[in-house]
């Protein structure tokens, strides 16, 4: 081969070589444009645009006070919408008597254990069949849908409360919330609970659970008051930690404070007695012995 050979040779792997290169770097950039009206498309967010958007809500968050928070806050009641068949309703009823009977456990954040062994729970089935009429601590039952899923939830109050979700496709039963009942004031709606300790000296505290977005129960206000003449002083926090806690003065206390007292204050979810909650369920079971 001659050097005219040769040279023509390189000259070609040298055009073939930058257009390759100028060939990858076109398609690298149209993909990258397509991706990003993709998401423009679906209605998303670009990534980068994704994390500039947390960090601004953060920063927003930051520079608000905690009477801003609160003031911003919905404190209207959600009234309970169950949304199931009378024979759906069947099956949840059963599923909820069969946890009193201690045929099935129900299930917590930590451990599994049947009614009969939940703290400061467990009446035996006997005695709550012979106060199923009985209106009054620790006979009433709450039966609705409680959390605004449409389904009805359980919650017994004996010493304890503990809301109780029957999950009819597993057969399983979890508990969504409990909590001491010398704390606990009532549940207002669906998704809200309020929660009371006035047992505390010269304190007052007050606070508002409520469904978080991942649909379960969480802390979502706090107050607490001083009561002593000589010591007045008035709390506000929101979140679970609470995430911003602050002192307020007694007239922005009684601003922001005022749409949750009254929320609270006039709405409850009725009680039931048990044979409200279980009719003719119940007459099935009246010879059970366990």
């Amino acid at each position: 081969m001659n050097r005219k050979s040769i040279m023509l040779f390189i000259s070609l792997i040298l055009l073939f070589f930058m257009l390759f290169i100028g060939l990858s770097a076109y398609l690298k950039t149209q993909k990258r444009d397509i991706t990003k009206e993709d998401y423009l498309i679906e209605g998303s967010v670009v990534p980068e645009d994704s994390q500039d958007s947390e960090i601004q809500k953060e920063e927003d968050e930051e520079g608000r006070s905690v009477c801003d928070i609160v003031g911003a806050m919905d404190f209207t009641a959600k009234e309970p919408q169950l949304d199931i068949t009378s024979e759906e309703n069947q099956i949840y009823l059963e599923g909820y008597l069969k946890v009193l009977k201690n045929r099935i456990p129900t299930i917590g954040k930590v451990e599994v254990k049947y009614y009969k062994d939940l703290w400061k729970a467990g009446i035996e089935f006997e005695q709550l069949l012979k106060e199923k009429d009985t209106r009054e601590y620790p006979y009433l039952y709450y039966y609705d849908d409680l959390d605004g899923d449409g389904k009805p939830e359980f919650a017994i109050n004996q010493g304890c409360m503990f809301l109780l979700k029957y999950e009819k496709e597993q057969g399983e039963c979890r508990i969504l919330y409990q909590t001491e009942s010398c704390y606990f004031e009532t549940i207002v709606g669906a998704g809200q609970i309020w929660y009371h300790d006035g047992l505390h000296a010269d304190i007052v505290r007050d606070n508002y659970i409520g469904l978080g977005e991942d649909g379960s129960f969480q802390d979502i206000l706090w107050l607490e008051k001083g009561i002593n003449p000589k010591s007045l002083f008035y709390k506000v926090g929101v979140g679970g930690d609470p995430t911003y806690f602050e002192d307020v003065s007694e007239e922005e206390w009684n601003e922001i404070t005022q749409p949750f007292f009254e929320m609270v204050e006039n709405n409850a979810v009725p009680r039931k007695t048990l044979k409200e909650v279980f009719g003719d369920l119940l007459e099935e079971n009246t010879n059970y012995s366990e």
